[in-house]
Parts: C-alpha cells; structure tokens; sequence
C-alpha cells in the first residue's frame, strides 16, 4: 500500500475541517447581532462574483477580486468593531 497517498490525503481533509469550524464559529457569533446581515451580504456578493468571473474567465475582474480582499480584511475589521471588542472580552473572561 503506498503510504504517501495516505499521508497526503488528510491535510486537505484538516484544511476543510479548520475552515468549516472557523466559519460556523464566525457566523454564530455574529447571528443576532446587527453585523450578521452585512456577514450575509458580503459573502453572497463576494461569492457571486468569484463564480461569474471564473465561469466567464474574466482574468481582470478576477485579479481586482483577489486586490479586494487586502481592502476588505481592513473594512472588516472597522465595520465589526464592536462584534470583534465583544468577542476578545468574552476570550479574557475564559478560565486559564
């Protein structure tokens, strides 16, 4: 049995996991607060456009999406200020 394939097969397992726990970890907190619509909004503009840009090989659209999100993790961070304040509150009333 070839091993490598079976170590190889897993990280793109972990990667998937990892992301899926992040995300539905980000969209809990988030739900019932007034940021969580904006969430929604961003994710099924951004998405939209991800998918029209690859189905119709649009190479510049594609580039300026991938610029977006240098500006994006910054609007993001200013537009969930109060989410993120609450979130790092509730991280130090965690017990070490």
């Amino acid at each position: 049995m070839n091993w490598k394939i079976l170590d190889e097969a897993w990280r793109p397992a972990l990667e998937i996991l990892i992301l899926t726990v992040g995300i539905y970890y980000a969209f809990r907190f988030t739900r019932g607060t007034r940021g969580a619509p904006v969430v929604t909004g961003f994710v099924v503009l951004f998405l939209t456009f991800v998918f029209v840009t690859y189905l119709l090989k649009l190479e510049v659209l594609r580039w300026l999406l991938g610029a977006f999100l240098a500006f994006f993790s910054v609007s993001v961070v200013v537009l969930f200020q109060p989410e993120l304040r609450r979130m790092l509150a509730e991280l130090g009333n965690l017990p070490l």
